[in-house]
């Protein structure tokens, strides 16, 4: 016990694996009913992957347009990919459509547990997992088919892979080949940014592990030459193919950066705004998202001011601020040819949150700490309850049209 806040789960760690898939189970699926089916946004999605059945045109991204007609979109096609399989095996109905963001989201949130007890141990692990899960950009996302569950996902496995052989020396190989090979299809889903978020979350972590070797030590990240080449091999003949399925007015810029609403005509004079990546850290990871501050300077400075602190601890530290990083700077101040550009680092903000709680309950007690994140806390808040609609257009990165005065579980949730 530390100031009254127990230390031990009370139940066996081989039952952890278990456990948590039954949390995906009900959290991402089960209860997906309960939200009714997301219009549009989920209609759209089936629509595509009901041109690609009908036509074979696999590498080309059409959406409604006006009348019967479909318009090309400059979108990479693999991300549809493993809903046109799911809706080829089992139908086109929700649970289809929604199956591969459940089943992915699930995936990513065992790896989470995974890495997170490597590092920190199983209290804070099992934070994460509950924190990762509580986020409504993290749950809507995976739960529903708005478009950005499944990049979301593999952008999240790859960079948590790479977080554990970049930070941990004792790592065994197969590691090092999730890493790589899992990259592949993130960069194929989710584009230039899914493809530089996990490298630079490894880079960081393993750069700080070893800081004596200098970029000599990014060398261990590419010891293993099979992983590496087959996931770029993977990676340019599909960007190679997809840039050649373009329509005429799209570019390679739209298409490898492109992450627009597919409500929307490409905006390429647009910039995205910045206030929309920062509701995404403030609503989307609500209410998590208002002590981000607290975390980060907690991960990055305790350890430091801890004598006894590993260096996997340091170098955990540098991959996760890396990844929260690339993930919010990149879309936010890269994207110019976006109107929405989705937030990748939900989970890394999930592992953060959690070892500072960790900390915090295990420390004497910070009032100013409390008070500011108590303030930070009530604002969003306050405007959630009176805005609803901001928090669905957040969500989706687009204009709701009609949206209930009210959450009527949002008391409950509060």
């Amino acid at each position: 016990m530390a100031f009254g806040v127990p230390t031990r789960i009370p139940w066996a760690p081989r039952h952890d694996g278990v456990l948590i898939g039954l949390l995906a189970v009900l959290v991402l699926g089960a209860l997906a009913p309960s939200a009714g089916v997301w219009e549009p946004w989920e209609a759209t999605q089936v629509s595509v992957v009901d041109q690609m059945h009908t036509t074979g045109q696999w590498l080309e991204v059409k959406i409604p347009a006006k009348g019967e007609s479909t318009r090309a979109v400059a979108e990479l096609p693999f991300g549809w990919w493993p809903m046109a399989a799911s809706t080829a095996l089992l139908g086109t109905h929700e649970f289809s459509v929604r199956l591969p963001g459940v089943l992915l989201g699930a995936a990513a949130l065992l790896l989470l547990f995974s890495v997170a007890r490597r590092f920190f141990g199983r209290g804070p692990a099992w934070y994460a997992v509950l924190a990762c899960v509580s986020m409504p950009l993290w749950g809507y996302h995976t739960r529903f088919g708005l478009g950005q569950g499944v990049p979301m996902a593999l952008t999240a496995i790859s960079s948590l892979a790479f977080l554990r052989f970049g930070a941990d020396p004792s790592a065994s190989n197969r590691w090092r080949w999730a890493a790589w090979l899992s990259l592949a299809p993130s960069a194929l889903a989710g584009g230039f940014i899914a493809l530089i978020t996990p490298l630079v979350t490894g880079a960081a972590a393993r750069l700080t592990l070893r800081p004596n070797e200098g970029p000599r030590g990014l060398l261990g990240l590419v010891s293993t030459p099979i992983p590496v080449v087959i996931t770029v091999t993977l990676i340019g003949l599909g960007w190679w193919r997809a840039a050649a399925h373009m329509g005429e007015d799209s570019s390679l810029n739209m298409l490898l950066f492109l992450t627009e609403s597919l409500g929307d005509a490409p905006k390429g004079v647009d910039r995205p705004s910045f206030e929309l990546f920062v509701h995404q850290i403030g609503i989307g990871l609500f209410p998590l998202g208002a002590i981000l501050p607290f975390a980060f300077a907690s991960l990055l400075w305790g350890s430091r001011e801890t004598p006894d602190a590993s260096p996997s601890v340091t170098a955990v530290s540098a991959g996760a601020a890396a990844w929260f990083g690339v993930a919010f700077l990149g879309p936010a101040l890269g994207a110019t040819y976006s109107h929405f550009a989705i937030f990748l680092g939900a989970p890394v903000v999930a592992l953060v949150v959690a070892v500072y709680l960790d900390r915090v309950l295990r420390s004497p007690p910070e009032p100013l700490f409390a008070c500011a994140t108590v303030l930070v806390v009530a604002l969003i808040d306050s405007n959630l309850k009176h805005e609803t609609q901001l928090f669905a257009e957040t969500l989706v990165g687009g204009a709701v049209d009609s949206f209930p005065a009210k959450l009527p579980y949002w008391g409950g949730a509060r």
